[in-house]
């Protein structure tokens, strides 16, 4: 996240998404985001963003994506590796 003082962070969210083609989905996302600071506070905030999920074979996709929390300076860039069984 960039954000040194952060203990750990967490989020609960819905996406909706569009099929750029069959096998690529562009989304975006929003619901809580929890934060809790070294320095003794804990936030509880709206929480959005964009992404987007590829498959790679019938069982693994690929994601990216960019979550920003509305009251902090906390901006989240993250990448993932699903694997479904």
């Amino acid at each position: 996240s960039g954000v040194e003082d952060i203990d750990w962070f967490g989020t609960v969210r819905g996406r909706l998404g569009y099929l750029l083609s069959p096998s690529i989905l562009a989304y975006g996302t929003a619901g809580l985001g929890f934060i809790d600071f070294e320095n003794g506070g804990a936030e509880t905030e709206f929480v959005y963003g964009l992404g987007v999920e590829g498959i790679l074979t019938g069982a693994t996709t690929l994601r990216l994506e960019y979550l920003n929390f509305s009251d902090s300076e906390v901006d989240v860039i993250r990448a993932g590796v699903n694997f479904k069984f």
